[in-house]
């Protein structure tokens, strides 16, 4: 495994208990749901400081797919909003689901710090996650990104 090699979050666990890595970086829930289901120990916590509320997951297409496809999109883009203004207004609706599909315990949900569900695109937070992939050589400088809305036309 490589330094940069990507372990989906559901797979940190398997991968720590096997001896393959030492540390990984996951997300919540998976880190509750680590500690409680396997006692792993969660080492530091990342969102802090610079790194407050940063985006670790985001959706993308090209500009012909979303031109191609435009109802597609809005179909996407208005199932998505629909779902993050549910999550950033219904916590308890988010702990279900946690439950529900992750096997958590509602103990280890309630406890657990949920993340920043935006409800719109903000290109200032875009922008934070492009820099640094350029900064870290994840991205080749100069890309240019636009945000849904911009594909959208509104």
């Amino acid at each position: 495994m490589t330094l940069n090699s990507y372990v989906p979050f559901p797979a940190v666990r398997k991968m720590l208990r096997s001896n393959v890595v030492s540390a990984l970086f996951t997300a919540e829930p998976f880190v509750s749901l680590d500690e409680e289901n396997s006692g792993l120990q969660e080492l530091a916590d990342l969102d802090q400081g610079s790194t407050l509320d940063f985006p670790i997951e985001g959706y993308a297409v090209t500009q012909e797919w979303a031109q191609k496809y435009p109802n597609t999109l809005k179909a996407f883009v208005r199932g998505l909003s629909e779902g993050q203004e549910i999550a950033d207004t219904n916590r308890s609706a988010v702990e279900k689901v946690i439950e529900r599909y992750l096997g958590i315990s509602a103990v280890t949900a309630a406890s657990i710090s949920l993340p920043a569900f935006p409800t719109g695109v903000d290109p200032v937070r875009l922008q934070r996650v492009i820099s640094a992939m350029v900064r870290f050589g994840l991205l080749p400088p100069g890309l240019s990104f636009y945000p849904i809305t911009a594909l959208l036309g509104s």
